[in-house]
C-alpha cells in the first residue's frame, strides 16, 4: 500500500481488535459520494468548515489521495484528527462472495481488494466496511455463510461490516440484506440504510422491511431524497438524487422508524450535484448540512408533536 512501511504494516496486522463503540455514533457525517471529485483536502474543507463529525470515504477517493495527491494513510490520519474528524463508513468491498462483474459501469467498478479495503479501515480507524453485491443471484445460505466470513475478517481489523442493498444489485432490498446479516450471525454483521436505495430498489420504500431489522444492526445511514417520479432507469436516476427535504421521499416516516428502533448509527448526506460542489468545500459543505440538519430536525419535531413528548434521539 502506498506510503505504509513495513513495520508499521506488521504491526497494523498483528493482533485481532474488537469493533468498539465509536465517538461518532449518533454523530453527522458528510458521505464522500456527495464530494467525490474533490481532493481530499477539500473534503476535509468541506466537512469541518460545516460542523460534519465524520466523512467516509470511498475506495477510488483514498487510491486518488494516496496516488495523485501524494499522501500516506498516516497523513490522512493526521489531516482528520487535526480537523477534529473520524471516519464512520469505508466503501464499498465488492469481492466477498464472487468476484464482481467486469461489464458493470465503470464507477461502481471496486478500486481495492477486501485485503485493501480492510489494511485500510484499520489504518483511518474506519468503524464501518460497507459491502455490496453485484453479479449472480444470490443463494441466502451461501451468501451468509460467505458474509459470516468477511465479517470475521473485519473483527479482525476493528471493523463493523454493513450490507447495503443497492437499488440495481443482485442484494437490492433492506429485507434481503439484512437476511443475510441475521443468518451469519456475528456481532459485527449488520446493514446500511440508504434512503435513496430503500425507496427505489425493489422494497420501494416497504416500512415493514426496514423495521425488522433491529436497532443495534443499523451500522449507518445515509440520507438523500428524489422526485415522486424516477428519471428512469436506477442507473440514471441515481445521479438525480436530491438534498433532503428537496423531493418526495418520505424521510421523515424513515427517520421515526430508525429512532422508534433505537438506532444510533451516524446518519449522512449523499447527494449528487455539480451545482452544490460549484460553491466550493466550503459552501458545498454548508448547503449539504443545512438540509441534513433541517431534515433530521424535522422529522423529530413531527414525533414530538404527535407524542407530546421530547424527542430523545442522540447527538440531534
Amino acid at each position: 500500500m502506498t506510503g505504509e512501511q513495513p513495520a508499521a504494516a506488521a504491526a497494523a496486522a498483528a493482533a485481532p481488535v474488537t469493533p468498539a463503540t465509536s465517538a461518532v455514533d449518533g454523530g453527522l457525517v458528510l458521505c464522500n459520494v456527495s464530494v467525490a471529485s474533490l481532493s481530499f483536502r477539500d473534503v476535509v474543507t468541506a466537512a469541518s468548515a460545516a460542523g460534519f463529525d465524520a466523512i467516509s470515504i470511498l475506495g477510488r477517493s483514498l487510491r486518488r489521495a494516496r496516488t495523485r495527491e501524494g499522501l500516506s494513510d498516516s497523513d490522512i490520519r493526521a489531516m482528520l484528527d487535526d480537523n477534529g474528524l473520524a471516519v464512520t463508513e469505508i466503501e464499498a468491498v465488492g469481492d466477498w462472495l464472487m468476484p464482481p462483474p467486469v461489464d458493470q459501469p465503470a464507477f461502481m467498478n471496486q478500486v481495492l481488494t477486501e485485503a485493501e479495503y480492510l489494511q485500510a479501515g484499520r489504518s483511518l480507524g474506519a468503524k464501518t466496511l460497507v459491502a455490496t453485491h453485484f453479479g449472480d443471484p444470490v443463494e441466502l445460505d451461501q451468501a451468509a455463510e460467505k458474509f459470516a466470513g468477511l465479517c470475521d475478517r473485519a473483527a479482525d481489523h476493528g471493523l463493523n461490516v454493513a450490507l447495503e442493498a443497492v437499488a440495481w444489485a443482485t442484494i437490492g432490498d433492506i429485507g434481503t440484506a439484512w437476511e443475510i446479516a441475521r443468518r451469519a450471525d456475528r456481532p459485527n454483521a449488520g446493514v446500511l440504510v440508504d434512503a435513496w436505495h430503500h425507496n427505489r430498489g425493489p422494497g420501494a420504500g416497504n416500512a415493514e422491511m426496514l423495521r425488522r431489522v433491529p436497532g443495534d444492526r443499523v451500522f449507518a445511514v445515509q440520507l438523500s431524497d428524489a422526485a415522486a417520479t424516477p428519471v428512469g432507469p436506477p442507473l440514471e436516476d441515481v445521479r438525480h438524487r436530491l438534498l433532503p427535504g428537496e423531493g418526495s421521499l418520505d424521510l421523515t416516516g424513515l427517520v421515526g422508524i430508525l429512532d422508534d428502533a433505537g438506532v444510533r448509527a451516524p446518519i449522512g448526506v449523499e447527494v449528487l450535484s455539480a451545482e452544490i460542489l460549484a460553491q466550493g468545500p466550503a459552501g458545498a459543505g454548508r448547503i449539504l448540512m443545512d438540509a441534513l440538519r433541517a431534515t433530521l430536525d424535522r422529522a423529530r419535531s413531527a414525533v414530538t408533536e404527535s407524542s407530546g413528548t421530547e424527542s430523545s434521539a442522540p447527538g440531534r
